[in-house]
């Protein structure tokens, strides 16, 4: 009996799964939001990284420099971002380690 009930629910699974279809992914540029200055190596590596990659996504990743501030405002603009996974955020560590310990509004 059981043996029997797990074939129906393996069967029923796989015939579920055949029904679902993958999404377009990605259908849209990319934003990429860098917390750093434009000209900082955070900034020249993340380029280099976009312009590799750009192409294998086939879709345009749009570089957004958010400095100043200790990183604050790269942060908030990270954490007010529609979670689509449409937008990509780029750190220091540093940046990270010191804003996560204080009361600072990015990290609500």
């Amino acid at each position: 009996m059981i043996k029997k009930l797990f074939a129906a629910a393996v069967f029923t699974a796989l015939c579920n799964a055949s029904a679902v279809q993958a999404q377009n992914f990605p259908n849209k540029p990319i934003r990429v939001i860098v917390a750093a200055p434009a000209g900082a190596i955070t900034d020249v590596v993340s380029r280099r990284i976009a312009a590799a990659v750009s192409p294998i996504m086939g879709q345009t990743l749009i570089m957004e420099n958010r400095s100043g501030a200790n990183f604050i405002p790269g942060a908030e603009a990270c954490r007010q971002a529609k979670p689509d996974g449409y937008t990509l955020c780029i750190f220091t560590t540093s940046s990270l380690l010191q804003n996560s310990s204080g009361d600072s509004p990015a990290w609500g």
